[in-house]
């Protein structure tokens, strides 16, 4: 299982409020729009 799906997986079985999933998911949106960059 490679870490994105180990991040899903993680994602999936937390609690609705838990704030972790959102801050994980803006982090990999950020590393992933800054690896667009030149």
């Amino acid at each position: 299982m490679n870490f994105q799906q180990r991040l899903a997986n993680e994602i999936k079985a937390a609690p609705a409020d838990a704030a972790f999933p959102v801050a994980l998911q803006d982090y990999a949106l950020i590393r992933h729009q800054l690896r667009q960059c030149p």
